[in-house]
């Protein structure tokens, strides 16, 4: 049979909108000729092909609407969804559409969304949306590279000035003091150069900056934004400087009616309170004068201000934590600890609060302190979500002391005392919720107890620092249980084997920086355990930062950015 005679055939033998019969696969005489050696290779193969193809390929995602598609998509992780990239080129192009883009970044990169689409016209969203299909699939790759350790580039900075590197210049973070050494900000670093002189270095521009008071008046507290440098000054009157950055401006300046702290700054924006009552906030919008922000209606008796998070998108709404300064005593058996008022601020004025008590044990033992612990406010990403922590492992507890939610473990059942637990609060939702992980597994006898307050918690990981290994320093990053992360580096294997055979894999662990000392400081020796080793680290989706005495080292996520080897610009005395 001639192979053009054959697809005559086949064609007449489809249905009436044109689709193959396949019931007629199932029919003795085709199955006859199937088996039969009349037939070529090549007219073999056309003829199952005409039958096999519609009950083998059937692709339901490659058929369903864009409507339900985007619906199904959004119970879908993103590993999953970065997963199902790799199918078929059919499930590509399916998933790289405009729509089904444009939903999947509203729904894991909505700050992205609000930030970088809603503010455009018409004509401009349009030019958005051809990009979109190779946008999200970036920002994907690169949070599941961050999630996993699998960083882009790495690069050292030593410190060039003593004034910084002089030994216990971290005990600034112990005492007290308001005058930090050190900062990091969405891809940049602040470090104070001299006590009236502080560097901004750029990670992505390669730009590095001097800013310096005109004369010279030592800087008090400080705060690096997004886009200013925010400095305090005492004397001889006290007054807000703010530099914006990548310019050789002036600084902008306000005068103060007394020495304040600052809570927080974001943008242009600096809310400070005075020294005497950090409950009477105010609000600086650089280059205009300062408002005075009004008191919620709930406050009435002592509290202080614990914590400050701004609003992802929204530039006039922020949130700001409340801690009492004394919690009376129960009645009955169950005493709380402390409790967390969070009031929700429209430029000045308040608007929705919240309020939850948290107790130290609600019937667990992982908890030992007596001491009402001060709250650690820090922002877990930057699509609205909190951590909150304490020295005494407070958790959200109902009237009556129990827990509202235990935290999961999906490794076995370990004692809670074994886990590090710390909460979570939605400022989109107002939802708490209880986190943990195995990070208190990591053999902590190399591990300052104080650093278990600078842990960087950042979407489903906690980064740890252990800087007392025996000849070396290690950066962990440990996944919180149930978390759908469980991205594992190839390098555990080898970190297992050099501490005495602990296998980091067991605790949740996702990636390991090791041997951080030796780059560092190549040429000397390990120092011994004391507060000179405390080490800090910052981080987010696209750099991490780990500093000690003597640098930093910066690890980049970003294949848009390449680490300078040295600075490109440098102004100032």
């Amino acid at each position: 049979m001639g192979s053009n005679s054959l697809v005559k055939v086949l064609n007449g033998m489809r249905l009436a909108n044109g689709s193959p019969d396949v019931d007629l696969r199932k029919s003795a005489r085709i199955q006859e000729l199937l088996d039969s050696r009349t037939l070529t290779f090549d007219e073999l193969r056309m003829l199952k092909a005409h039958f096999d193809k519609p009950m083998l390929c059937c692709d339901i995602i490659a058929k369903l609407p864009v409507e339900i598609l985007e619906l199904i998509l959004q119970h879908v992780s993103l590993d999953d969804y970065i997963a199902m990239f790799c199918v078929s080129r059919a499930w590509r192009g399916k998933l790289f559409s405009d729509n089904v883009c444009a939903s999947m970044l509203r729904l894991h990169f909505p700050t992205t969304w609000e930030r970088d689409y809603v503010p455009l016209d018409d004509r401009s969203k349009k030019v958005y949306f051809e990009k979109i299909g190779t946008l999200l699939p970036s920002l994907c790759l690169k949070r599941q590279r961050r999630l996993s350790g699998k960083y882009h580039s790495m690069a050292f900075y030593p410190f060039e000035n003593d004034y910084v590197a002089r030994p216990g210049w971290l005990k600034f973070l112990f005492m007290g003091d308001e005058q930090q050494p050190f900062q990091y900000k969405n891809g940049r670093v602040a470090v104070m150069d001299r006590d009236y002189c502080i560097v901004v270095n750029n990670f992505r521009t390669h730009v590095s900056m001097r800013y310096t008071e005109e004369h010279r008046r030592r800087f008090g507290g400080w705060l690096l934004t997004d886009s200013h440098l925010v400095v305090t000054i005492s004397r001889p009157r006290p007054r807000l400087l703010a530099w914006p950055l990548d310019q050789e401006a002036d600084p902008i300046s306000i005068y103060l009616e007394s020495t304040i702290e600052i809570l927080g700054a974001s943008g242009n924006r600096v809310v400070f309170f005075p020294h005497v009552n950090s409950s009477d906030l105010s609000i600086w919008y650089v280059g205009q004068t300062v408002q005075k922000m009004y008191s919620p209606t709930w406050m009435t008796s002592d509290f202080r201000v614990t914590g400050l998070i701004f609003h992802p998108t929204d530039q006039q709404r922020f949130y700001v934590f409340y801690q009492p300064d004394y919690i009376p005593e129960r009645e009955d058996e169950v005493r709380f600890k402390t409790s967390l008022y969070i009031q929700e601020y429209l430029h000045v004025v308040p608007e929705n609060w919240w309020s939850q008590p948290f107790a130290s044990s609600c019937g667990a033992e992982y908890s030992s302190d007596d001491e009402q612990g001060e709250f650690i406010i820090e922002p877990m990403d930057d699509n609205g979500l909190v951590s909150i922590r304490t020295s005494g492992k407070h958790i959200p507890c109902d009237e009556n002391g129990a827990c509202i939610q235990l935290p999961p473990c999906d490794h076995d059942n370990r004692e809670m005392s074994r886990r590090w637990i710390f909460t979570s609060f939605n400022i989109f939702t107002g939802e708490f919720n209880t986190h943990a992980n195995h990070a208190r597994d990591i053999p902590w006898q190399y591990v300052l107890e104080s650093n278990e307050f600078y842990h960087l918690v950042w979407r489903g990981q906690t980064i740890l620092s252990q800087p007392n290994l025996p000849d070396m320093s290690r950066l962990i990053a440990v996944n919180n249980c149930g978390t759908q992360y469980r991205h594992i580096s190839p390098n555990l294997n080898k970190a297992s084997s050099s501490h005495m055979g602990f296998n980091y894999k067991n605790t949740g662990t996702a990636f390991i920086f090791d041997d951080l000392h030796r780059i560092t400081d190549p040429n000397s020796k390990h120092v011994e355990r004391n507060e000179d080793t405390v080490e800090r680290h910052w981080g987010d989706d696209d750099f991490i930062v780990w500093s000690n005495k003597n640098g930093y080292i910066v690890w980049s996520f970003d294949e848009t950015t390449t680490l300078p080897k040295r600075w490109t610009h440098n102004i100032g005395p």
